[in-house]
């Protein structure tokens, strides 16, 4: 991806996606996607939109369609992500720059899903609009606070609209980010935003991480395919659980390890920051978080 070109584009001249997801919880290796909605558009029209709503193939919780309203119901007889993550792919084009909002939520979970079914997913820019707010919070009217609905409010948008629905979400999205270029007057995109803070939308889900400055013994040990024992912090308290490290993954900002959990040998993923310490033999070893 050549980022210098996007960076010196006439902003007139890109072609942006405003692009949002709903899910069945909050972890991209545990929970599913049930919507994903987008909105192409310039600065000066609108290009077209998509949406799907998703059968994640497993229940979706009450605390959660309390949240965004979709239900078991909903999603009943809907394609499976893999049909939708085809046709997002070509909803998406090969010469978009895609904006979320809270970019890395988003694009662990799409990054997962690409990952799970074999699907490269496109070589394309991400900017992360919530970013972009922080840094020019000082042009608008923000003082209420950073959430999507709090900006649009603040800005006195007339629309009404419906939050936590991806088609919606990315509406919002798109509005906001056109009263920001009307605020900054910028004419390039390396205007808006540093080059250290476009992202690939390929990178929301990463395998065969290496650690290099945190818990670099996890290396070998997972090369290896070494038994090893951690302490996992497990519904308010912690557990010892026996495990043979297959991989380091980055999912978003997080990482985890993927490993078999013994003595049954099924695949999981356990959260780095959630293990307090590592026994390999005699010796322990301190977790990421330790204290």
């Amino acid at each position: 991806m050549d980022i210098q070109r996007w960076l010196n584009a006439p902003i007139e001249k890109i072609i942006f996606v405003a692009l949002d997801i709903e899910t069945t919880g909050l972890s991209p290796v545990e929970d599913r996607i049930v919507e994903i909605g987008g909105i192409k558009f310039t600065t000066k029209e609108v290009r077209g939109d998509f949406h799907s709503l998703v059968n994640p193939g497993i229940p979706i919780p009450h605390h959660v369609s309390r949240i965004h309203g979709i239900t078991d119901e909903d999603v009943k007889g809907k394609p499976n992500i893999r049909k939708v993550l085809v046709s997002l792919k070509e909803f998406l084009d090969w010469d978009t720059l895609v904006i979320f909002y809270n970019a890395w939520f988003d694009l662990s979970f799409l990054g997962k899903a690409f990952y799970d079914y074999g699907i490269s997913p496109p070589s394309l820019p991400v900017i992360d609009l919530y970013q972009i707010i922080k840094t020019y919070r000082h042009l608008l009217p923000v003082e209420k606070g950073l959430s999507l609905k709090k900006v649009v409010e603040g800005m006195g948008r007339k629309r009404n609209f419906h939050f936590h629905r991806a088609v919606e979400d990315s509406l919002a999205v798109k509005e906001i980010f056109l009263r920001v270029l009307e605020k900054t007057g910028v004419k390039k995109l390396r205007e808006l935003i540093q080059e250290k803070n476009i992202i690939e939308l390929k990178d929301g889900f990463l395998p065969g991480i290496k650690l290099q400055e945190e818990l670099p013994f996890l290396n070998p040990w997972v090369e290896n395919r070494e038994r090893i024992v951690i302490e996992y912090k497990w519904e308010g308290g912690s557990k010892f659980l026996e495990i043979i490290p297959l991989d380091i993954v980055k999912a978003g900002k997080k990482f985890y390890i993927y490993a078999s959990l013994l003595p049954s040998f099924k695949k999981k993923f356990f959260e780095l920051r959630k293990i307090s310490g590592f026994i390999k033999g005699e010796k322990k070893y301190p977790g990421l978080f330790s204290g």
